[in-house]
């Protein structure tokens, strides 16, 4: 278990007392929940942390339990009705923490037997206790979500899963630190973004990188290392029109940006690499050593765009293949886009052979420096920016298809696609009309629900380009 993965707090209900007037006898046994509830919490365990907080059965127990939970720094609370349960009891439960809150429907048994008694109908009753819930919930404004299945349907663990990795998008952001080199690309405000603002609403540290700190540790890699880098870039990869000395002098950057990310302790890049390119010191592209940062699980972004660094960290949760993409060119003919961003990228989602060609658009004293040229995978995708609109966060996203296509001598990676079952241009006028930027993340994978549950419990407003038949 990584400590990436989301922490699920667990609480089983039931009635102490089977009625809070009459002295009724107890028909129900909760005994044989417990292997169920094992099985259960089993199978979350595969891709979450699961505490369990045992069963409760009245107000004074859910009120100890329910201070637990809230001292525990879990990302949701999963709760199960076993049976009909008092409606307070959620109310103890769910006092004093702000966890996003699922309540299952489930029931030992998924079919209902012909023999069917009193007691059989009170031990698989959960269905009657939901609406009792959710009914003191909405009336004290608690959010919840109800899901409902057999234990044994894999869809059902599916969607416990893709809400718990929702909600620890929250925990992993605030425990994220992002370097920030720079300034935005003078001219393009879309994407500036009042960096107090972000880690207010995100809970994100930001850190100032100063250029000069880069140069230091730049001329301070030893020349062996570069060489030995320089030899195995050469070894894997078809080198095209670049000098050796262009290789030597942009893979020096690997080493001295691997420093300053354990130094700093950082999960994210933001750079203006122009300001690197421009310095004395340096006079190069970065694009090697951001490529190198990317594939070891750092996101990296380029013209120092702080906020699709933060949508990249979101879509990490739940994939680790994610690229840093921008519009690049339209097919208008075939419905086709090309996205890519200079000669950075990562090369593990290459579908292909990679080439290193020089840098497709700046030159610096020491040359243009490495540009990787390949193709990416193909599948489906999910793409997604986040931009502030009326001062509001929002998070604009649409579902992709990658698609196959022809290499062109562009010395970028390519990445080719169609917007999922919709027409190119009517998605495209879409985004532009609901804030999308020209920067975003891509993440391979359908993440559409996870990163609209995510914005849900972050507070984002979720804008969604898809076709009218899917829209709810």
């Amino acid at each position: 278990m990584k400590d990436s993965d989301p922490r699920i707090a667990f609480v089983a209900t039931t009635m102490s007392e089977f009625d809070a007037v009459l002295d009724v006898q107890e028909v129900r046994r909760n005994d044989q929940y417990l292997p169920l509830i094992a099985a259960l919490l089993e199978r979350l365990r595969r891709s979450a942390q699961v505490i369990d907080f045992g069963i409760t059965g009245n107000d004074a127990e859910a009120s100890a339990k329910g201070a637990q939970i809230a001292r525990s720094d879990c990302d949701l609370l999963l709760v199960w009705p076993l049976n009909y349960t008092l409606d307070t009891v959620i109310l103890h439960l769910t006092k004093g923490s702000r966890l996003p809150l699922l309540l299952l429907n489930s029931a030992p048994l998924s079919v209902l037997p012909k023999a069917l008694d009193f007691g059989v109908i009170m031990e698989n009753n959960a269905v009657a206790c939901i609406p009792t819930f959710t009914n003191v919930l909405l009336k004290n404004h608690v959010d919840f979500t109800v899901i409902s299945g057999a234990l044994a349907d894999a869809s059902l663990h599916n969607q416990i899963t893709l809400y718990a990795k929702a909600a620890g998008v929250a925990r992993a952001l605030r425990q994220s630190r992002i370097g920030v080199v720079g300034h935005t690309y003078p001219g393009i405000s879309s994407l500036s973004v009042d960096q107090a603002a972000v880690t207010g609403q995100f809970g994100v540290e930001l850190v100032q990188i100063a250029v000069q700190e880069i140069a230091k540790e730049y001329a301070a890699v030893p020349d062996e290392e570069v060489h030995a880098l320089a030899e195995k870039v050469r070894s894997a990869h078809e080198i095209s029109d670049i000098k050796p000395e262009e290789i030597r002098d942009s893979v020096r950057f690997e080493p001295a940006l691997r420093r300053l990310v354990a130094k700093y302790r950082l999960n994210a890049v933001a750079s203006l690499c122009q300001e690197l390119i421009l310095h004395d010191k340096m006079g190069i592209t970065p694009c090697h050593g951001h490529s190198a940062l990317a594939e070891m699980g750092v996101v990296v972004t380029c013209e120092c765009d702080v906020a699709t660094a933060v949508v990249m960290l979101i879509l990490r949760q739940f994939t680790d293949e994610v690229l840093f993409q921008e519009y690049y060119a339209q097919d208008y003919d075939r419905g086709i886009g090309m996205l890519s961003h200079c000669g950075q990228g990562d090369r593990r989602m290459a579908g292909g052979a990679v080439s290193v060609k020089p840098h497709p658009c700046f030159s610096g004293h020491r040359g243009r420096g490495i540009s990787y040229e390949y193709l990416t995978k193909t599948g489906d995708a999910t793409m997604a920016c986040l931009t502030c609109i009326d001062g509001r966060w929002r998070m604009v996203a649409a579902r992709i298809e990658c698609v196959a296509h022809e290499k062109v001598p562009s010395s970028t990676a390519q990445l080719y696609f169609k917007f999922k079952d919709q027409d190119f241009n009517a998605a495209y006028h879409r985004w532009c009309e609901i804030g999308g930027i020209h920067h975003f993340g891509v993440g391979f994978g359908d993440h559409w629900e996870g990163l609209k549950t995510a914005c849900r419990y972050l507070g984002v407003q979720f804008c969604g380009v898809q076709p009218a038949w899917r829209e709810s």
